[in-house]
Parts: C-alpha cells; structure tokens; sequence
C-alpha cells in the first residue's frame, strides 16, 4: 500500500479521499462503519492488496514492506489479523519485520502500530476531528489554519534523523516505534499508549568475534530466508560501499538472483558517483545478474510550479533528492521490482569512524550535539543567525531522546568511548527514513539492516571487535566471500583488506592532518576552523550547477517569512542539499497554508 488515512468524521475522511485522488492515487480498500473510516491506496507501481475485511467485522491493513512467515503484502494480511487476535501487536512485532504501519480492526476497537524502529512514518492528529496517515501532508491538510513550529521545521530540514515525536506543525504528531495508537470507535476517543520493543534474544558482551560473528550471521539468514520466501523479483540498489554489498551477499546466500540498479545524476542533489556506477556493473558481470541503470538527471529541479505539481502528488516526500523529476520517474518505471532493496541502516551502528575517536574521549552530550550529531555546523554564523538557540533547543530534544531510549546522561557528564557510540547511534535512529517511505510508495521497499531484528544486535556488538568493521568483514565471508573480491570504495578512496578481516582506506595527506589537528587541538578552536576545513571539503562549489541552485535557494528562503530573518546564503558554500530541504518543506508549508508561527 501506499497510503492510509483514517478518521471517525466522514467529511475529514472526504476531504483526505480527495486528497489522495489528486495526488493520482488508486483507491485499493475501505471500511466505513461503527464510526470508523479507512481508506487505503495502491503502490504506484505494482499491483497489491493492503486491505481485508472478515467474516466477523474485523478488518486488517499494512502499508509499507512488512514480511511475516514468508509472506508479503496480501498473503500476509491474514497471518497478520490472525497472530494480533491470538497475541496483540507485541505478538505481530515479535514475528514480523519490516519497515510498516498495521492496522487493526475488532468489535469497537481499532490499533495502529509500526515497526520497533520507527522507521516508517504515523502521523496523527491531536484535535477533535482526528485522522491518522503514514501522510505529513494529509494530516496537516485536515487542520484549520495550522500552527507551524519553527524549531521542528528546522531540524526536519538540517538534520538526517528526527529524536523527538514532534512534527512542524502543533497538532500533528510522529507515532513512535515505542507507542500505539488505540481507538474506541464507540466513545470516538483516541490515546497513545505505550508499547515496548521485542526483547533481545542476543547476548555478545564477553564473548569472542566467531561466536558473535556466528550468531549475528544465523539471524542474518533467517532474515533472508524470509525475504526470499516472500519474493523472488528483487532489485538491490547498489552502491561501492559495505552496506549494499551486506544486502547483496544475503541475498546470494539464499540462491537467488537480484537485479542490480544503480543511478546516475547530474547535480550535487543526487550524489551520484562513478565509483558506485562502476563497482554496480561489476557485481552484475561477476555473479551474471541484470544489471538496470536508472536516469536521475534530466533539467535542474529550480521551477518553482513543479515544485508544486509534485508536492500535491507527493506530498512533503516530493523533496527527494532536491525534488528531481527523474528520481520519481524512475521508481515509477517498468525496471523496479516488485521488492528493492537498499544499504541504509539503523543510526551509524555501522560506521567504524566512530570507533577511531580515542583522542577526543571522554565527551560530554553537549560535545556530541554540537560536533558529531548536527549538521548545522556547515553554516557560518552570518549564515545562519539563531544557530546558537537552534543547537541549545537540539540538545534538550537530544536528552529527552535518550530518557526515553532508557538512557540518562546527566549534563556535563563526561561519557567514555562506549557510551559515545551507543548515544550517537541511538540519536542517529532514524535516518534515511525518506528514502525509505518514498520507494514504499511506488513498490515494496525493504533496508533490511534497518529493521530492528538486524540492527539492534548491531548495537550490542562488543568494542573490542568493532575496529575496521571485522564483524561485518567476517560476517561476508560467512554469507558469501565472492562479494569481498570486488573492490570496496568510501567516495573516491578504495579499501583494502587485511589478514585479520580488517577494512582500512588509506588516508590521504589531509586526512592526516585533520586527525592530528583533531588529536591536538582544543574544542573551542575546532569549532572556528571547521567551516574552512568544510568549505575546502564540499564538493561541487563554485560550479554554475552549484551556484544556480544556490541563487534558487536564496531567493526562495528570502520570499518566505518562516526564513528570511534566520538565513542568508550569499556566502553559503556547504553541502547545497541542506538548503534544498529548507525550502522545499517551506515550499509545502505555504501551499498548505499555516495560520501562524511558534517557536517551538
């Protein structure tokens, strides 16, 4: 499925159904009665079913990728009504995985929950006239003159991951993966209810790198083994990395034959690099796959009208990739399968970077917000005039984040190596999510190490075993070594692989540098060099791509009063995608229409 929408008023119910068929989408199921009104939709690209109503009344839907006992889509709706009625959404949690939202009806009692993760987006409303969608868009569209939260648009903008259930606007709300929504039909009344994450079943504290690696590798292929279950028409999209070579190797392992994609583009919003096309064509010519290379070029994405066009189809997903046409083109197109697959995973739990910050030990949480979490540190301070009370607001979302994760850190508390990397993962939660609610509405999309039965255990994994990524070496030689024989990039640099499954990438001259000015330097004059060391470090600057895309952004942030007083890019020389964010949620807003502004 697509999309959802659910409500108790009929003419909300209305006005989101005419919502929904002006974003050109294919009305799939409905139930209306006993007070409740659902409405699901059809991917965009394949034919599903999302929604069955049985004998008895009871109703169930899933929107989003979820796979339960080999199943997927419509052969998984039942197996989904059924373990709810015998084990409630704990029981569906426990069995299924995926990045989705279910919803179930029984008697006068309707549940919405999603994956542990919270990977996928549920929305609710908070006014009488409730509505709940995995839509922004949708649920912002039913109120009357919303109330925009600046600091929420910013952080939705500038950062890479969202630690708070709040939204940009004041009566809408982001479900956590921690929560479920239960709905008395009879009494018309809605509540959040808390709901705990399954239970690790996983223990790797003192244990030695092949016990872990085998454990890990077992859970790996239990997970495939599911997936291949569901599907045999997968696509992998590719990159020269560690994180789609650990999806293509599971895939291997189960015998079967993805299609490789990969894309090209022709801006800075699309990142696109030779190195990935070029490692992609080799996995296709090794393991003799289908290789399909998709178009994201095509004209600059600046004309402001299909900024509009694509908002209303897509809501604020429209702004992928910097809103480039082709990018939705593409997923739209006869080469996607019926199940992608991409890298992305949970937080940074991959990411060996961290693992290497010895010298900057101990930190305190202020120290992570302001210099491994944000991104807003790619603005000057001319650039970007409340930054200070921006990052200050950030830290306070980042400590409720981790309160609610279970973890305290007291302010000031200066935390060791470990606790550094499990809070930065932690906040780091909820990344890439973008990507994956956009390609879910056109196909079923699945990052696997991003569901909660893959990436949790990640979080465990002992740090004695964590320098240069052995685990996930290790854990490709375990699930299929011939990937390994392909050459590994990060950007330009290409990895090498030692004798003790480490990967190392040879620094360069100016990474030597930055690790010693980082080892000898104090914080104080860190934080006064890195825009020079960012703005050497940006990539495309000064091209006329950039630099047109730039005078776009500018005149955008200065129409707009939710920008003009807090940004002036004239001298902005950073990655041009942060901008690109700001004014295409800002773009939405006033197509939408907001009644006023708060700070937060």
């Amino acid at each position: 499925m697509s999309r959802f929408h659910l409500s108790s008023d009929e003419s909300v119910h209305e006005a989101a159904r005419e919502l929904c068929s002006a974003a050109e989408l294919t009305k799939a199921g409905e139930v209306t009665n006993k007070g409740i009104n659902i409405s699901t939709y059809e991917k965009r690209t394949i034919e599903n079913t999302n929604l069955t109503v049985f004998e008895n009344g009871g109703f169930v839907a899933v929107t989003g990728t979820l796979i339960i006992n080999g199943k997927m889509g419509g052969e998984a709706l039942e197996s989904v009504y059924d373990t709810f009625t015998n084990g409630g959404a704990a029981a569906v949690r426990d069995q299924a995985f995926g990045h989705y939202a279910v919803i179930v009806g029984k008697g006068d009692q309707v549940t919405v929950f999603g994956d542990p993760n919270g990977v996928y987006e549920i929305y609710y409303t908070t006014q009488n006239d409730w509505v709940v969608s995995n839509s922004l868009h949708l649920c912002s569209s039913t109120l009357s003159e919303p109330t925009v939260r600046k600091h929420e648009l910013l952080v939705k903008a500038l950062e890479v991951s969202e630690v708070t259930d709040s939204t940009i606007f004041t009566d809408v709300k982001r479900l956590e993966g921690s929560e479920l929504l239960s709905i008395d039909t009879s009494e018309d009344e809605i509540s959040v209810e808390p709901m705990s994450r399954p239970q690790a079943g996983w223990e790797y504290q003192d244990e030695s790198i092949e016990t872990v690696v085998e454990d890990y590798s077992e859970r790996v292929m239990s997970v495939f083994a599911d997936i291949t279950a569901a599907t045999s028409d997968i696509g992998i999209q590719a990159t020269g990395g560690l994180d789609s070579r650990s999806v293509l190797a599971g895939i291997l392992q189960q015998e079967t034959n993805p299609a490789i994609l990969y894309a090209v583009g022709n801006s800075p919003l699309t990142n696109t690099k030779d190195n990935d096309l070029d490692v992609a064509r080799k996995y296709a010519q090794e393991f003799n796959l289908d290789f399909r290379q998709l178009d994201w070029g095509g004209s600059l994405p600046t004309d402001r009208s299909k900024w509009t066009a694509l908002f209303r189809k897509y809501g604020y997903r429209y702004n992928t990739y910097g809103a480039t046409e082709n990018f939705y083109d593409s997923l739209a197109s006869s080469a996607v399968p019926e199940l992608l697959m991409s890298g992305y995973a949970f937080g940074t739990v991959s990411n060996h970077y961290y693992w290497e910050l010895t010298s900057s030990m101990p930190i305190t949480l202020r120290e992570i917000v302001e210099n491994h979490f944000t991104y807003v540190q790619k603005f000057s301070d001319d650039q970007f005039g409340r930054k200070d009370k921006y990052i200050e607001q950030l830290y306070t979302d980042c400590q409720t984040a981790l309160n609610r994760h279970g973890l305290q850190v007291n302010p000031g508390e200066e935390l060791p190596l470990e606790t550094f990397v499990t809070v930065i993962q932690l906040l780091n939660g909820r990344p890439q999510s973008a990507y994956v609610n956009i390609a879910n509405e056109f196909s079923f999309h699945l990052a696997p190490y991003a569901t909660f039965e893959l990436s949790r255990p990640m979080l465990d994994f002992p740090p004695k075993h964590r320098r240069g990524e052995r685990i996930r070496v290790k854990l490709l030689e375990e699930l299929y070594p011939n990937v390994l024989n392909i050459p590994m990039f990060s950007g330009t640099a290409q990895a090498k692989i030692t004798e003790d499954s480490e990967l190392v990438f040879p620094k360069s001259p100016s990474d030597r540098l930055v690790d010693f000015v980082s080892r000898n330097l104090p914080q104080p004059l860190l934080s006064q060099i890195r825009p020079i060391y960012q703005h050497l470090n940006s990539g495309p600057v000064g091209t006329e791509t950039y630099n047109e895309l730039k005078r776009s952004y500018q005149s955008r942030i200065q129409d707009s009063e939710l920008t003009a007083e807090d940004f002036d890019l004239e001298s902005y020389t950073g990655d041009i995608r942060l901008p690109a964010r700001l004014v295409h949620y800002v773009h939405g807003i006033e197509e939408v229409g907001y009644g006023s502004v708060v700070d937060r």
